[in-house]
């Protein structure tokens, strides 16, 4: 029974985590008394000698337990290690501890109770003389050494005639004997009697470490060197903890040192687990000398040497051993972090506040790190089965007869590797206990309050972050989501450290994506998202979060949709590209980064539509990293337009479908600026914007460009809210407004608020506005057809009172967007665009049926639509086709008549281009005056971007071997037609035309009609006239002509009633139609030609070798056979391959085109390109890619690598400005 079990302050240890070290273990040892008989008197004893202890040594010095009578002490079993066949098991016993501090005493005291009679019989002496000798008997196993205690009557005459027999019988045993005259004088007797206790007990553990010091010293000859090596190391243990017991820190110390230093270099003596175990009770006993003897930074430097020596632990043959090395971590911070905290309440003044691993904080969150982190683990073992499962053979587990050692079988026999079976069931049941546990969290949130007694904000921070990640591995996505939200807006006890630590911030912007998509049911991880911590792998939080039907339209849903288009922009804006990326060409290569940017706009689009929630109501998603400038147009004419170029803060590409400027005024349309290439935001490429006041300014009105909203085109109802503005002062004239004054406008704006916005400076008010209207998709429009857009125009009735006549005028202009191909010089390929004449006498430019005005504001052929009358009203001319206002009734508008006005005309212009491009259309509006066309005000202009794709392909079957060489052109070829646009044609005629003079085109044979997307159609050539071709004509037999119009034809074009019903009374004629050609292919003369012609290869021919920034050339080869002359673009793809592109530089054009003759051999290799690629590193280099196309050839180099070595000298890198 124990009755005392006494520790200092500085020693205890949490219940937490404790249960892997032995009881004993956990607090310093003290000496073990055994009391004997008389078990009434010893809680009184027990007290007066615990009093006594602390009167003197200021604590408890001696652990006393009780024995009756007829107790038993342990035999020693001594002399076996020196046998010959002796054989080390283990280092440590399991019971040794509980044998030196529970068990074996080092001091007996028998007591004797004699103090209800004066006179003790006869017989009680001869029964206390027999109880004293069997308690002499049981010492004399262990050379205890044996006190007695003697409590007599205080009416006692002679107290030493009572007591002779005791000390005759402890005479030369070095016993004594103790009296205390009854129960009151029992503390005088405890003073004298503690003394003599304690000094017994340190010879006893003196006398045992001599003893042990004994041991194989010196080391007999049959003991195996690692047989010596573990004897010594189970010495050191032992005589380490007896020094404990005597009080001697120093010794102990020196003893566990001695000990730990054979484990840990000494990988042989053991195995892991039992190594690694020994270690950690080692460096407990070692932190808790440590901290009682006040060395901090011995007890910290033992512990990184253990962290250390922990994560060297091995993870075992098939991974059983795994869990161990974090749970072994996490126990041993956790543990240090403990002793820590009480050490620093007794003590702070000893604690260096500059040393972390000083801060108890610091080891819960490294503790709470290593938790996670078996946690992951536990998470891979139960769902991806990377540990296989246990045989359930051997019986169960028994613990281990040694210290440290794992669990055994109780049947091993029955299993053929019984170790193995035993680790594997440990490693199961830990997985299972793992992951039911919140020991992370309860971890992290002891060192977030840590921390926030020390007022470290950038631990409170990154303990918030941390416990967010760990509601995120559990699939608790809400709590995550708030943890986040919380760490980013910050409150008055835990401020946000965004501004200064960007990690941080892109951490947690990429976690909240997360969340806020698997909450609205999409679980693909983005690249980007990877970049700070990529989220565990077996992770499964498909069951855990918010399936789309939970949330569907409810305010919920929204909420989430709206934080995760704001975490989703706010994350792109902290990757602002490089000025690096873009050359000075205007080209652009396509970055890693930019492709993961764009993949992660993806999958938000897709989370966002998944959740199934009504699209009617408008998201604003701030931009506040986004900036524009504002300039005003020339205020000679009583229009107000300004034009906003706004800079991106995202680096990927934005497609805009309508832009709105939030004005004092109201919402004002925003168009695209004539000369803008597309309606895409990137931070490469600002964005035009023009606008037009709706209203004249007032002297007594200061109206202000407030904000303006981007619709962004994949999904119209999300609005980019842009606010920083500041007013352009790069303009010499600012419509009679100085300089000066502007300067003073952005000032002001830049001092005051953030919606005091750009004042707008005085002008004259806009009456009219354009909007280009497209009835058909423009993403898709067929080369050569006619493609009709309507220029519709807003306003009122214009209130002019100016005598001279003005005429409106429209103009269109085209921007090209090459995508890095260089333009042919043929104007035939270039866009145009053309207003339909009406009467036979204009001077038109005839195509088909249909009578064309070429527009061109570059050329000057601007058109006039409408005369200007005095009273401000439009007359529509007569010899242009336009609709007036009564033609618009139903005109299926995309923005409601508002501010803007109504629609007053509609002017159909034709676009048409003969070549695959993008191109953006403007249109511009003029008022003109008199003979000389004076531009007297100009309208804001709109722009829109146009695709031009390809309708058909057309595919030559190969010729016949046994053509005649008299005639070539007499044989019946097959060809198909293949439709690869995305919207259906229908064929109007299919001929071919003959190279031969004089000869008359040739119908093909088949049906003609409606063509779907995608596909085929299947026709012949008919043989032709036996008129031989000679020169260079003969390699082909003609070209075939297709003509086609878009399915639906002209209705598609005006989709309201009134304006098709007018078209119609206007009896144009027939439209023209869209034509493709393709030369037919002629016979091959030779009888020899092979029957099938070898595909076009592209090879490249480089050497195998090359050292790190030396130039080696790459030259781009051809091999095939060309039936025709061809022109061929080569370009080098990047990002193709998996090489990045920080492992090589790329000399040279990475673009070019080549012409080449036909050819009629494939053993000859044509070279078409070449460039220089410099290695950046050693090692093995994959060089990029070659994609070569053009006519009927589509074809991409296969992979090849070259072995870079490093160079013999340093390159110094050289910054050339």
């Amino acid at each position: 029974r124990l009755l005392a079990h006494p520790a200092t302050a500085c020693e205890a240890v949490p219940v937490c985590h404790m249960e892997e070290y032995p009881l004993e273990l956990r607090s310093s040892p003290l000496p073990l008394v055994g009391l004997v008989g008389a078990t009434q008197i010893h809680p009184r004893l027990i007290d007066a000698l615990h009093n006594c202890a602390i009167d003197n040594a200021q604590h408890k010095r001696v652990k006393y337990v009780s024995f009756s009578y007829d107790m038993r002490i342990p035999p020693c079993k001594r002399g076996a290690k020196e046998l010959p066949g002796y054989r080390i098991h283990g280092i440590l016993k399991q019971r040794w501890f509980h044998k030196m501090c529970d068990a074996v005493p080092s001091v007996l005291v028998v007591c004797f109770d004699w103090s209800e009679d004066v006179e003790v019989s006869q017989t009680d002496r001869s029964q206390a003389t027999s109880q004293l000798q069997h308690a002499q008997r049981q010492a004399r196993e262990r050379d205890l050494r044996v006190l007695v205690v003697v409590l007599i009557h205080p009416s006692t005459v002679d107290p030493e005639a009572l007591c002779a027999a005791f000390k005759q019988q402890l005479d030369g045993t070095g016993g004594i004997v103790v009296v205390s005259k009854g129960i009151a004088d029992l503390p005088t007797a405890a003073q004298k009697l503690e003394r003599l206790l304690f000094q017994c007990a340190r010879s006893f553990y003196s006398d045992e470490e001599k003893r042990l010091r004994k041991t194989w010293n010196p080391k007999p000859q049959h003991a195996a060197p690692q047989a010596g090596l573990a004897m010594q190391v189970r010495t050191n243990i032992k005589v380490g903890f007896l020094c404990e017991f005597r009080g001697e820190a120093r010794g102990a110390l020196m003893s566990y040192i001695k000990s730990y230093e054979l484990l840990t270099h000494s990988a042989d003596i053991t195995d892991t687990v039992e190594r690694l175990a020994l270690c950690n009770y080692i460096s407990l006993r070692m932190y808790q000398r440590y901290l009682h003897s006040r060395d901090m930074q011995a007890a910290v430097h033992q512990c990184r040497i253990h962290t250390q020596t922990l994560r060297s632990c091995a993870d075992g043959d098939i991974g059983e051993l795994a869990w161990l090395k974090w749970h072994w971590l996490s126990v041993n911070h956790h543990v240090f972090a403990q002793l820590l905290e009480n050490f620093a309440q007794m003590t702070p003044a000893l604690i260096n506040k500059s040393d972390m691993w000083q801060f108890h904080a610091f080891h819960y969150q490294r503790a709470a790190a290593y938790a996670s982190r078996l946690k992951t683990w536990a998470r891979s073992v139960t769902t991806s089965g990377c540990l296989p499962a246990a045989s359930g053979t051997g019986g169960d587990l028994i613990p281990a007869p040694f210290l440290g050692q794992a669990p055994q079988l109780d049947r091993s026999e029955e299993c053929t590797d019984a170790k193995m079976e035993a680790a594997l069931r440990m490693a199961h049941s830990k997985a299972e206990e793992v992951l039911n546990s919140e020991s992370p969290l309860q971890l992290l949130t002891l060192a977030k309050a840590a921390y926030k007694e020390r007022d470290y904000t950038s631990g409170m921070s990154l303990c918030c972050a941390l416990i967010a990640e760990e509601c995120f591995e559990e699939g608790n996505l809400p709590a995550s989501t708030n943890m986040h939200e919380r760490l980013r807006r910050g409150d008055a006890q835990e401020p946000a450290l965004w501004p200064r630590w960007l990690q941080l911030r892109r951490f947690s912007l990429e976690r909240s994506i997360l969340c806020g998509c698997r909450r609205l049911g999409t679980f693909r991880v983005p690249a980007l998202c990877c970049r700070s911590r990529p989220p565990s792998e077996s992770l499964a939080v498909e069951g855990a979060a918010a399936k789309p039907a939970d949330v569907c339209d409810s305010e919920l849903a929204k909420g989430i949709q709206r934080q995760l288009l704001l975490d989703a922009f706010d994350y792109l804006s902290t990757f602002a590209p490089s000025v690096s990326e873009s050359c000075s060409h205007g080209c652009r290569m396509r970055s890693p980064l930019e492709a993961e940017q764009d993949e992660l706009l993806e999958v938000v689009r897709t989370a966002v539509r998944k959740s199934s929630v009504s699209e009617a109501s408008v998201v604003e998603v701030p931009l506040d990293r986004a900036s524009g400038q504002v300039r005003f147009r020339p205020l000679d004419t009583p229009f107000g337009v300004f034009v906003i170029t706004l800079q991106s803060p995202v680096g990927s590409s934005l497609e805009i479908s309508a832009a709105t400027a939030v004005t004092s005024l109201g919402d004002v349309p925003l168009t695209f600026e004539a000369e803008a290439v597309s309606s895409t935001w990137c931070a490469w490429r600002a964005l035009d914007l023009v606008g037009a006041w709706p209203k004249p300014p007032e002297p007594t009105r200061e109206d202000r460009i407030l904000a303006v909203r981007v619709s962004w085109a994949p999904m119209s109802w999300i609005s980019l809210l842009i606010k920083n503005f500041s007013l352009s002062t790069t303009d010499a004239t600012h419509s009679g407004c100085k300089v000066s004054s502007l300067l003073d406008v952005g000032q002001s704006r830049r001092e005051g608020s953030s919606t005091s916005g750009v004042l707008r400076p005085p002008a004259a008010a806009v009456r009219l506005s354009t909007e280009i209207y497209a009835p058909v998709d423009a993403s898709v429009v067929l080369t050569t057809e006619p493609f009709i857009i309507h220029v519709l125009v807003f306003g009122e009735t214009l209130e002019d009172t100016r005598a001279q006549a003005m005429q409106l005028h429209l103009s269109c202009a085209f921007r090209m967007v090459s995508d890095g191909e260089p333009r042919h010089a043929n104007r035939c390929c270039e866009p145009s665009a053309s207003l339909i004449a009406t009467e036979p006498n204009v001077r038109a430019e005839s195509k088909g049926s249909w009578s064309l005005l070429p527009l061109s504001e570059v050329g000057g052929n601007t058109r006039a639509i409408a005369d200007v009358l005095p009273d401000g009203s439009l007359k529509l001319l007569s010899s242009v086709f336009a609709l007036g206002s009564e033609q618009l009734d139903g005109l299926p508008l995309r923005r409601s008549v508002g501010a803007q006005g109504r629609p007053l005309i509609a002017i159909p212009v034709v676009v048409s281009c003969a070549s695959q491009c993008r191109v953006a259309m403007s249109a511009t509006l003029t008022l003109r005056a008199g003979s000389q066309h004076k531009v007297i005000d100009a309208i804001a202009g709109s722009s829109i971007p146009l695709h031009f794709q390809s309708a058909l392909c057309a595919s030559f079957d190969s010729t016949s071997p046994h053509t005649s060489t008299k005639c070539p052109n007499s044989f019946l070829h097959r060809f198909t037609l293949k439709s690869i646009t995305s919207v259906p044609v229908c064929l109007e005629s299919a001929c071919v035309v003959q190279m031969a003079p004089m000869e008359q085109p040739r119908s093909v044979l088949g049906s003609l009609g409606m063509v779907a997307p995608g596909a085929i159609h299947v026709f012949a050539l008919p043989p032709a006239s036996d008129v031989p071709i000679a020169g260079a004509q003969a390699l082909q037999k003609g070209t075939l002509a297709v003509r086609f119009m878009r399915a639906g034809g002209l209705a598609a074009f005006f989709p309201w009633a009134a304006g098709r019903d007018h078209f119609d009374k206007s009896a144009l004629g027939v439209p023209s139609t869209g034509v493709v050609e393709w030369p037919v292919p002629a016979d091959s003369p030779e009888p020899n030609a092979p029957a099938s012609v070898q595909p076009l290869a592209v090879e490249l021919e480089h050497c195998s070798e090359g050292r790190v920034a030396k130039p080696l050339q790459v030259k781009v080869l051809l091999r095939g056979v060309l039936r025709m002359p061809t022109d061929l673009k080569v370009s080098i793809l990047h990002g193709e391959g998996s090489e990045p592109q920080d492992r090589y530089y790329i000399s040279g054009p990475t673009s070019t085109r080549s012409a080449f003759m036909a050819t009629s051999v494939d053993n000859q290799d044509l070279l078409c390109a070449s460039f220089m690629v410099v290695p950046l590193r050693a090692g093995l280099l994959h060089m990029p890619r070659i994609h070569v196309s053009g006519g009927e050839h589509d074809v991409i180099s296969a992979s090849s690598v070259v072995f870079a070595f490093p160079n013999t000298q340093c390159a110094l890198p050289r910054v050339v400005v």
